[in-house]
Parts: C-alpha cells; structure tokens; sequence
C-alpha cells in the first residue's frame, strides 16, 4: 500500500514537473521570441500622440481692444472603425451627439458608417458643449481643444486684417504681412491609454507656444466712422467703390484705412475679391486737382513764384492742337497763385509749371513729384501696395507738361497723397505711413521724418489750402468746413482714362470719358496746428461727381469725428453762417 501512494506521488510529481516546464517554455516564447511582435502591438493599440495647436497671436487696435483674436473652440471627429469594433450603432450615435453638435443626424450617421478611422464632424464646437458630449463618454467620438480666429469688430477693418485660410495660414492684409510673427509653436501630447481610451501615463508634453501679439496704429472709433462714412457714400453717389486714410501728419500713424464695398471674413461662401482689397494701397488712379500742391510748392520753394505772383490767366491753353480749359467755364481773368489754387485753376496751375519755361518747368516738377514721394513705395507695412508711376522726362511729349502738373496722365495711390499733405501739414517732413508699432515686447523701427521742403514753404502752402475750404466765392472745398476748427486741404475731379472710347482727335481707340471721374478731397485738421490727415476718393460717382461735392463731405464727416475722439478744442470762432446754423 505505500510502494502504490510512493509511485502516486512520483507521478504527480512528474505531470507537475512537465506542466511547469510547459508554463515556463511559453512563457519564454512570448517573453523572449515575441517581446518585440507583442510590444509593438501593445503600443499601437494604447499610444497616442497629438499636437496641441498654438495660439496665434492677437492684433490690437492702439488702445488695446482686440481687432482679431484666437478663441477656443474643440474640433471633434469620430473614428468609425472603432465604432465599428465595439459593436455600436452609428444611429444610436448619431442620434445622442446630433443635437450637441448641431448638425443633422443623417449627415453624422453617413459619417459614422464610412470605411475610415477618421472622420471630422464639426470644428468649432463651444467648450459649453464639448463638455456635455465628453460627458457622454462615447468610444470612437474624439474632441481636441482647437483655437478659432475671431473678428470682435468684424467687418471693421476687414481688408487692413485680412483672414486665415482652410490651413489656418494668413491670407490679404496683416495676417498675411505679419504670418511668421503671429504664428506660435505647436505642442506635442505623447501618452498611453487604455482601450477604452482613458489616459494611463503621460509620456512625453512639450507645451505650445503662442504666436506674438501686434499692436497697431489703428483707433476703433475712427476706423468705425471711416467705414460708415465710406459705405454710405458709395450708396449716395452709386460709385463703384470709395477709400480712405486718416493719418497721424507727425510720423504716419495710420488712425484708419478702409474701402467701400467692405466684406466680412466670417462669410468667406460670400465674399467678392474685389472687396478684399485695400483699394486706399493697391489701387492707382489719375489724383486730378488734389496733386497741383506738387507744381505749385516746388515752384513756390525754389523761389520760381510767391503765393502772390500774379498771372494773367486765359479761359484756356493750347498746345500742339490740344486744349486745355477749366472745369467751369470762364473768362480771362487776373490771378495770383494763391487764387489758383484756392479755385483750382487748370491753365494757372499750368502757367506756373511752365514758369520760367517748359524745360525748367518738366525738370522742377519730376523733382518734386519725387521728393513728396510718388511714383515709389511710400513704405507702409501692408501688403500690396501699387506705387503708380510718373513718366520720365524722355519719354514725356509736349502736352504733358500741360496734363502733369494738374494731375492727369500720372497715376498714384491714396496713401501717397496723404503722405505728401502731411508734409505740408507738419512743416515740410515726409513721413513713412504705417499701421504697426509694437509685435510682441518690442517697438516696430519706423524711417525717421526727412525733410522736403522749407519750414516757409509749408507754412504758405497751408495758408493757401485753407483758402480753399472757405466761404469766398469760387472756393472749391467749402463743403469740407467743420464748425470752429482751421481746415486746410484741396479737391481733386480727374476723368478717367477709356481704353474703349474713340479719340476724336486721332480716330483710334483711347480717349478720357466726360462721364467717368475719379472724385477726391484731401485735408488736414486743424489748420492752425495739425494733427490728423485724411485723404478721401470715389471712383466714378454717378450722382454728382466733383470732389467738392462729394469727397468734401465725407471728410468733414470722418474729421467731425475724429476730432471728438481725440479730445481736440476748436481753434477758431464760429463764422455768421455757423453761428446762424447752430441756432445761436
């Protein structure tokens, strides 16, 4: 009976002995042989690894208030074969995060049920509303914290922003000039996660970076009223489109830059090219009358003329078969070049540019077109811009030293303009017109003023514009006077060139048409001690069309405004008639 229990143990033993052995071989297969197979397939399953999107930085208007700003939103997207290895219903699941996501069930169903591991469903959810999703706790619905360019002004100031494309990258305006700097570094997530994709260890975070913030130039409130004031023009006078620039006459500080029709970057299924551009930048056109402060200044600072020369002013200039008369009919008359300006004589302005004669005449005024400026980059910091062109003195012909001088046959921007009236407004400095100060902890280098004409020479020019929005008889910009405060500045009505009408004079195609006009008014207030410049344009008014008339105003609208904002006393007493307006 014990040799039987003895050979029972013995057995027992061995049969453990061999299971052990068995455990401890497949223990060294999978430990050993398939470590590699095992742990890869482990990582696959577990580990995930994202990136962790950066903030772009912010542009502020100069006060601080935000122009276009990040905001988080959660991206959301589903993983349909996973929803698939769990056996779950893309209806069922559908049904549940429909009403979360604002989508319609169909559409999230369609996606679920598609042969992929990835599927977006929305990407600007609110964090409001991704939190009740995750509260759910669906395996295959993933959500990750995004940012979303906003517009909090939008659409002021949409073309000087621009926007971002479907990348995310900077499209038009400042977005696009500044990208580098607005662009952060993204982060990276590398973690472990059980099936059920809960997070298990952390193995790696390396945080995001934000992209700099800009400051600029820009004053909401007279951005705001330069749009309305623009928008509602083009609606009073059926133009095409109408610009402006409202700039600092110290150093170029642009206060506001805008164009009419505008567009809003939110509705990008709607928007219209043409609307994107900054037409105050990237548009040229003839200026007309608005460009005579380049003939007469330079001849007034070369000490060719006085503001009270005298000319003998005929109704109109011939030249090689061609004329030249006035906008308004009149006869030969007197003149000092004071009141030339002040009435915006064509053939006065004409007789000074050809004073002592044509030849100094075309030298004098391509040295001062260039000098204020044109026909150059005025170096403002956004993208595009046009510099427009002058044509050299070889290529000139014999009318042209008729066309230049009064602003025809040359072709400059808005901001150009404006740059060359600031000089006149702060004694004779040309300043670099920007829109930029600060990115980041650091203040943007700005071109330090030049000098471009004599103390005196400004100080009469600016005499002589006021001249011009005033109440004597013939004056052209009276409609620009704002109640108590000095306005200096000039009209400007330039018919625009056609490629398609017929040239009565030659019989070929190309002529200027009698019905197209670019309309112009550029002023600086208050006369007596600057401060703020603006340039305003239509192009082809249809209502009415002389500068005057229709750009005049729009100033004075922007100016009423801008002035308030910045806190400035009138400079002057009221006249009668304003007295009498006011009710007082």
């Amino acid at each position: 009976m014990a040799r039987l229990s003895r050979r029972r143990i013995r057995l027992l033993v061995g049969i453990g002995a061999l299971a052990f052995g068995a455990i401890s071989a497949r223990a060294a297969w999978v430990g050993v042989v398939q470590h590699d197979v095992l742990a890869k397939r482990s990582t696959f399953e577990t580990r995930q690894q994202f990136d962790v999107t950066a903030r772009r930085g912010a542009i502020l208007a100069r006060d601080l208030s935000e122009l276009a700003v990040d905001a988080p939103v959660v991206f959301v997207s589903a993983n349909p074969k996973r929803i698939r290895d769990i056996g779950a219903k893309p209806t069922q699941i559908a049904t549940q995060i429909a009403p979360i996501l604002g989508l319609p069930v169909k559409t999230i169903e369609e996606k679920l049920s598609r042969q992929s591991g990835h599927e977006p469903l929305r990407r600007d959810l609110s964090p409001e509303k991704a939190k009740a999703l995750r509260a759910l706790r669906i395996d295959g619905i993933n959500t990750e914290d995004v940012h979303q360019r906003v517009y909090p002004r939008v659409p002021s100031a949409s073309q000087l922003l621009g926007f971002l494309d479907s990348e995310g990258k900077g499209v038009e305006g400042l977005e696009a000039r500044f990208e580098e700097r607005l662009t952060g570094t993204d982060g990276r997530v590398d973690e472990l996660r059980d099936p059920k994709g809960r997070t298990v260890r952390i193995l790696g975070n390396r945080a995001s970076v934000g992209g700099k913030t800009i400051r600029t130039t820009i004053d909401a409130d007279i951005q705001d009223i330069t749009e309305e004031a623009l928008a509602q023009a083009v609606l009073d006078t059926g133009a095409k489109s109408a610009s402006a620039v409202v700039m600092r006459v110290r150093d170029g500080a642009v206060y506001s830059i805008a164009s009419a029709p505008s567009f809003d970057p939110t509705k990008r299924a709607k928007l219209e090219q043409g609307n994107v551009r900054n037409r105050a930048v990237t548009d040229v056109f003839e200026p007309g009358s608005v460009f005579k402060i380049v003939t007469i200044a330079g001849a007034i600072d070369e000490g060719v003329v006085a503001p009270s020369t005298s000319f003998y002013v005929k109704p109109k200039v011939s030249l090689f078969g061609e004329e030249v008369g006035e906008a308004h009919a009149r006869g030969a008359q007197t003149m000092t070049v004071s009141r030339i300006l002040q009435v915006s004589s064509n053939v006065g302005t004409i007789d000074v540019a050809r004073t002592p004669n044509d030849t100094a005449g075309k030298a004098r005024f391509l040295r001062w077109a260039d000098r204020l400026g044109f026909a150059k980059s005025s170096g403002i910091d956004i993208p595009g811009e046009d510099a427009g062109d002058i044509r050299s003195g070889d290529k000139w012909d014999g009318l042209t030293i008729a066309n230049f001088p009064i602003g025809q046959g040359l072709r400059t921007n808005l901001t150009q303009l404006a740059r060359a009236y600031a000089a006149v407004a702060n004694g004779g400095l040309l300043v670099t017109p920007h829109v930029v100060d600060r990115v980041g902890g650091e203040d943007v280098p700005v071109a330090a003023p030049t000098r471009v004409m004599k103390a005196s020479t400004a100080g009469a020019v600016n005499e002589m514009l006021q001249s011009v929005v005033s109440e004597t008889p013939g004056a052209t910009g009276g409609r620009a006077a704002i109640p108590g405060f000095t306005v200096a500045g000039k009209t400007g009505t330039a018919n625009i060139y056609d490629p398609a009408i017929i040239n009565d004079r030659t019989g070929k195609l190309g002529a200027y048409s009698t019905v197209k006009h670019y309309s112009t008014f550029v002023g600086f207030v208050p006369a007596n001690k600057p401060r703020l410049v603006i340039a305003v344009s239509l192009d082809q008014p249809v209502k009415r069309y002389y500068g005057g008339e229709v750009a005049a105003p729009v100033f004075k609208q922007i100016a009423e405004v801008a002035l308030n904002d910045l806190g400035l006393r009138p400079d002057r007493a009221l006249t009668s008639a304003e007295r009498a307006a006011a009710g007082g």
